[in-house]
């Protein structure tokens, strides 16, 4: 029930987003007065926060289940959008991203599969998992970044700029948006992956061999678009290409993996 009001709250405060900002582009000002928003989306991230405490404390510790790192993912947004709508050239963005981040946050209802075993003994496990999870999300936050500068680019590419296109952020601060959060989640995901090979101790008993690979290959992705932006200048379509490549990776490592062995096989990680 606590995720259903967020989601109604998280649908709420972005409509007051847009349609201030809709209001605003069609006079060619920019709004002010979104303290209800900001206030309405604040109150579902505080249930929202509730509710994930809640699903930490059924599992144990930070192991959530498949939809419970979905609901951690949508949380991210919402704080994402949250923060965002304070300057107002991010207004637009925080209204797209919050009702997104509510449906996302749905995914906590979605029944748990497997039983969940406890928490682990091992404080290093613990961690391994709490780095993944924040790196997978930071990343998720990359990819929905990428996708929304992948339909500004080409709607001004074709000229055709809808009322509600034209809300959104320019292509430089999409793009900057973008690679702050790439260069976050590719930091965690580096530390994640550093303390799997330490704290792990059989990644094949534990049905982790595919998942590992497929994560070391995405890590590999954005370890050459990031060097290829710091030292070749790559931006654009082509950088955001990449960025979408290597999360697919990432996307199948974990979140398809999970899918296979909770949902169809039954069985738990670790």
């Amino acid at each position: 029930m606590t995720s259903i009001i967020a989601f109604l709250l998280y649908l709420a405060a972005g409509g007051l987003l847009l349609r201030r900002q809709l209001a605003g582009a069609a006079a060619d000002v920019t709004p002010d007065r979104v303290g209800p928003a900001l206030l309405t989306g604040a109150a579902g991230l505080g249930l929202h926060s509730l509710a994930l405490a809640g699903l930490v404390s059924e599992r144990g510790g930070p192991g959530l289940s498949l939809g419970g790192v979905l609901s951690l993912v949508a949380w991210l947004l919402a704080v994402f959008a949250l923060l965002a709508a304070i300057k107002p050239r991010f207004r637009g963005l925080a209204a797209v991203v919050l009702p997104a981040a509510g449906l996302a946050a749905l995914a906590a209802l979605v029944p748990d599969p497997v039983t969940p075993r406890g928490a682990a003994p091992d404080w290093g496990i613990h961690a391994h998992v709490t780095l993944s999870i924040l790196a997978y999300s930071l990343l998720s936050l990359g990819a929905a970044l990428a996708i929304l500068f992948l339909y500004r680019e080409r709607t001004l590419r074709q000229r055709r700029l809808q009322a509600w296109t034209r809300i959104l952020p320019p292509l430089e601060s999409l793009e900057t948006a973008l690679f702050t959060a790439l260069a976050a989640g590719f930091a965690l995901l580096t530390l994640a992956l550093f303390s799997g090979l330490m704290f792990l101790e059989n990644i094949l008993a534990q049905h982790l061999l595919h998942k590992t690979v497929l994560s070391v290959v995405a890590w590999g992705v954005f370890a050459v678009l990031l060097l290829g932006r710091l030292s070749l200048g790559w931006r654009g379509r082509q950088a955001v290409h990449w960025v979408l490549a290597g999360y697919g990776l990432l996307a199948l490592s974990y979140f398809g993996s999970r899918f296979v062995l909770e949902y169809i096989l039954g069985r738990q990680w670790g």
